[in-house]
């Protein structure tokens, strides 16, 4: 074995035991430190968007989107939150009423409610935690001079999307923003929309998951 073998193998050693301390200490304190959604291969992080911090890092990240978007007169009078696939119906509402409050905003929806069809989306496509950071992406719906509604813009307005990363710092305080980079207008397609069996319509991706199926949804 080379040298830089070991190296190499040392390396993945201490990588793989700093990822299983982490692990150990959400069993601990019953909040992950370490997760990845979507998951990144054959990771050895936490995946499930509805454990704790993630829900949190979600609202505190939207929250921060739809304030700006109010600010400026961006927001839609009605707006989707797509949140990601496998939340429960339970922990996406209260994301979705506790984002709206803390950025004292209305209008949205969840994908299914009666009415979501065809309003422009708001989308978290990614969350990464790494103990006290974390990093959200969020897409926007932007609408541009010019751009002509088709039927499928309930609202009669056509949008295209823009993707927000959000870097947040947290942990044992609570979680803020402190930092956002706004990526170009255009480059995101609107992400697939997530949802649950009762009310979900065709153009989402309807989650079967035997969790949500055992509460009724």
């Amino acid at each position: 074995m080379t040298t830089r073998q070991r190296q190499s193998g040392q390396t993945r050693a201490m990588l793989g035991a700093a990822i299983l301390g982490l692990a150990s200490l959400a069993g601990a304190t019953g909040c992950a430190t370490y997760a990845n959604y979507p998951p990144i291969g054959q990771d050895l992080a936490i995946n499930d968007p509805n454990v704790v911090p993630l829900p949190v890092l979600m609202r505190v990240a939207t929250t921060r989107v739809l304030q700006r978007d109010a600010a400026s007169g961006d927001l839609p009078d009605n707006w989707v939150l797509n949140l990601p696939r496998g939340m429960t119906t339970e922990r996406a509402r209260s994301v979705l009423d506790n984002t709206m409050a803390d950025a004292g905003v209305s209008g949205g929806m969840l994908v299914g409610d009666s009415g979501y069809e065809g309003l422009p989306v708001y989308s978290i496509t990614r969350v990464w935690l790494r103990g006290d950071k974390a990093t959200v992406d969020v897409i926007r719906p932007v609408t541009l001079d010019g751009m002509q509604p088709t039927e499928e813009n309930a609202d009669g307005v056509a949008y295209t999307y823009q993707k927000v990363t959000l870097r947040l710092e947290g942990g044992f305080r609570p979680w803020r923003v402190v930092g956002t980079r706004e990526w170009p207008i255009g480059l995101e397609d609107r992400p697939e929309l997530f949802g649950w069996p009762e009310g979900t319509q065709s153009s989402a991706a309807v989650d079967t998951d035997p969790e949500f199926e055992s509460e009724g949804n």
